[in-house]
């Protein structure tokens, strides 16, 4: 059990850490739609496109489920609402696994062995 723990404490830090990277793309997406960078550049344009694939995707999916009449005056608020589910992801998948990974680590160094467990 003790290592189980560490296990599920590394699981939820990568967790943590590929959502984090993934809100950092999608901020990166906002920013390109309020400067529209010039795609001549070949490098520019291949983060422009690199961007746009990573983040389309969810950006679609979201779009398709919202009613029209969520996108009032021509604002998208897609960016924002894939941004807190990816902050509610992280807090319930990682957080849970953190502390059920603490709870492991930690309970098989407090715990008395069964064999000598008396009630009183």
């Amino acid at each position: 059990m003790f290592s189980l723990g560490y296990i599920l404490i590394v699981i939820a830090k990568i967790i943590h850490t590929v959502l984090s990277i993934y809100q950092f793309i999608v901020l990166a997406a906002v920013i390109m739609s309020w400067i529209r960078p010039n795609p001549s550049h070949e490098v520019i344009r291949t983060i422009i496109i690199a961007i746009n694939r990573l983040t389309e995707p969810v950006f679609f999916q979201v779009r398709k489920r919202l009613p029209r009449s969520f996108f009032p005056g021509g604002l998208d608020f897609t960016p924002i609402i894939v941004l807190l589910a990816l902050y509610f992801i992280d807090m319930l998948f990682s957080g849970l696994l953190m502390d059920i990974g603490f709870r492991l680590r930690m309970g098989a160094v407090t715990a008395p062995p069964m064999d000598t467990f008396q009630p009183m």
